[in-house]
C-alpha cells in the first residue's frame, strides 16, 4: 500500500469525527470486513492503452472503461463491492456543459403505484425491481439460516444473496438515473411535492413498497442534477 493512500484515510477519518462535533453527522463507526470497502489514491493516476497506472502498480492494471476520460485526473478512489467486484472511480477537472434552456416548468406527483406523474400528463411507472426477485431472496435467505456459522457454505450463500442484492440496487438506480436526466433535460423548473420518506418508512404496511420504489434518492437525484 502506498503511503499516500494510507494519509488519505487517515484524513477521512478525521473529517469523519469533524462532522460529528460539528454536530453534521453520526458518530463514526467501525465497517464491517464483509461490507464495501474502498480506499482513495490521492494523485499519480493515469489510464494508459485501457490500463489503470497508480503507484505500487507501475506495470498497469487491465480495467474495463465505462467511458472515456475528459480532462486532467485528480484522484481515484478504489472500491470493492459485497460480491467481489472491484470498481475505481476516477475523478477529473473539466469544464461542465449544462443542458439547454427549455423554459417549461413541471409539477411532479411521486407516489408507490406509479413512480411520477408529470402535470403535463406524461408518466412513469415503477419497474417494483424487488417484487421480481422477492421470491428468490426468500429461498435464499431460508437456506442461509440452515447453514453452519464460520462454514463455506454459508460464505457461498452469502455471496449468492448479495450478488441478487446487487443486481436489484443496479436495476433501480439505473431506472432512477434514466427518469431524473430526462426530467430535468426537458424542464426548467421543477416542482416536487414534500413527502416525509422517513416516517412513511416507519409504517411497517407500506415501507417495503416505498424501500422498493426509493423516492428519497430519486428526490435527491432530481435535486443534485437540477442545481448541476
Amino acid at each position: 500500500m502506498n503511503s499516500q493512500s494510507l494519509q488519505a484515510s487517515i484524513r477521512n477519518l478525521d473529517t469523519a469525527y469533524k462532522n460529528f462535533f460539528n454536530k453534521q453527522n453520526k458518530f463514526p463507526r467501525v465497517k464491517s470486513k464483509y461490507g464495501r470497502q474502498s480506499f482513495r489514491i490521492p494523485q499519480n493516476v493515469s489510464v494508459q492503452d485501457s490500463k489503470l497506472v497508480i503507484p505500487k502498480f507501475k506495470e498497469g492494471i487491465k480495467i474495463n472503461l465505462h467511458r472515456k476520460l475528459e480532462g486532467e485526473p485528480l484522484f481515484a478512489t478504489v472500491s470493492k463491492s459485497t460480491t467481489g467486484k472491484y470498481y475505481v472511480s476516477i475523478t477529473c477537472e473539466t469544464e461542465h456543459k449544462p443542458y439547454d434552456k427549455t423554459g417549461k416548468p413541471v409539477g411532479i406527483d411521486t407516489g408507490i403505484k406509479k413512480l411520477a406523474i408529470l402535470s403535463d400528463g406524461s408518466c412513469y411507472e415503477n419497474i417494483r425491481s424487488l417484487k421480481t426477485k422477492l421470491k428468490k431472496l426468500r429461498f435464499g435467505q431460508r437456506q442461509l439460516s440452515k447453514k453452519t456459522k464460520g462454514s463455506r457454505s454459508r460464505g457461498r450463500q452469502k455471496q449468492k444473496l448479495a450478488a441478487v442484492h446487487e443486481q436489484l440496487t443496479d436495476i433501480r438506480k439505473d431506472y432512477l438515473h434514466k427518469v431524473s436526466t430526462e426530467i430535468v433535460k426537458n424542464h426548467d423548473m421543477i416542482s416536487v411535492e414534500d413527502l416525509a420518506v422517513k416516517n412513511i418508512m416507519k409504517n411497517h404496511c407500506l415501507a417495503q413498497a416505498m424501500g422498493d420504489v426509493s423516492l428519497g434518492a430519486f428526490y435527491s437525484m432530481l435535486k443534485y442534477k437540477a442545481i448541476r
